[in-house]
């Protein structure tokens, strides 16, 4: 696919990697090879919400679901010899998190 082809957030991943010298980029999968950028943007439009994964111990493998700040989960980030990241958690057991921890108003 050319680059113009990707969505802006797949270019951005592109170039930070080109500009740091890293192996090239390959977004981040899901175990069930969903790729997580697409479906946690959808998340946020859909339900108004703000979806992060992230680490709080680099030693770690373990990572949160955060959903409007709070904590939702720890899952198990994977780090594959070509650079990908898989977090071990299927895209729809990922969803099922996020949306149980929608506080409806």
């Amino acid at each position: 696919m050319p680059k113009n082809d990707l969505p802006r957030w797949w270019i951005d991943g592109i170039e930070e990697h080109e500009e740091h010298g890293l192996l090239p980029y390959k977004p981040p999968v899901f175990s069930d090879g969903v790729v997580v950028p697409p479906v946690v943007h959808t998340l946020k439009e859909k339900y108004g919400i703000n979806v992060t994964i992230c680490n709080v111990n680099p030693q770690s493998d373990y990572w949160q679901i955060i959903v409007d700040g709070a904590h939702a989960a720890r899952i198990v980030r994977q780090r594959h010899m070509d650079g990908q990241n898989e977090y071990l958690i299927s895209s729809s057991a990922f969803e099922t998190i996020v949306k149980s921890e929608i506080t409806v108003e």
